[in-house]
């Protein structure tokens, strides 16, 4: 039986799925704007994308799960799936939070925090420089005068590529000490 490996994004609103194969190839992406009715379609989005393919959840063998920060919903979301569907069917689970994964080079890398504010971070040669912080347009000011010749990348949809730069960078997480990630709410 082929091992494949499914990609879980539901940090914002998009939900962003990638179905890859055994040799790191891409079979298939799914995008879609997600409403309020979140965990229902995104269970049935993954099972159509499945089945589109002919397969079964037990031939998916790695879940890569891009864990925060983002939207509450879609991180308590994102994680529900994940534990359920690596307890059900015994998967490897890699994750790695979205500042890290969209920082493909050097920069300051931002996810809308909503109330014009962002969860921040500065990469450089792919390391993160602090913790991920909540900042205001003032302090991404500074930042950008600290860090002038850094671009500002924010809320990019990942994709295919973007994935296989970073696929080093996730990390194993053991599903049986597993907790709802860290949310600090902006002020």
């Amino acid at each position: 039986m082929k091992a494949y490996a499914l990609f879980l994004e539901t940090l914002q609103d998009t939900l962003n799925l990638m179905l890859i194969d055994h040799h790191h190839q891409l079979v298939d992406t799914w995008q879609r704007t997600t409403h309020q009715n979140m965990l229902e379609t995104i269970l049935s989005d993954i099972e159509n994308l499945l089945q589109k393919h002919h397969l079964n959840p037990t031939m998916i063998k790695k879940l890569y799960w891009v864990s925060h920060p983002g939207l509450y919903t879609g991180m308590r979301m994102g994680s529900l799936i994940v534990k359920a569907w690596s307890t059900n069917h015994r998967t490897k689970v890699y994750a790695l939070d979205k500042l890290h994964l969209q920082a493909t080079s050097d920069c300051i890398s931002l996810v809308d925090a909503k109330s014009h504010q962002f969860y921040g971070q500065v990469y450089v040669h792919n390391q993160a420089q602090g913790p991920i912080t909540v900042i205001d347009t003032t302090q991404l000011q500074a930042w950008q005068q600290t860090y002038p010749s850094l671009p500002v990348i924010q809320d990019t949809i990942t994709t295919f590529e973007q994935f296989q730069r970073q696929r080093s960078a996730f990390s194993k997480i053991a599903i049986k000490h597993f907790h709802l990630p860290y949310y600090k709410p902006p002020c």
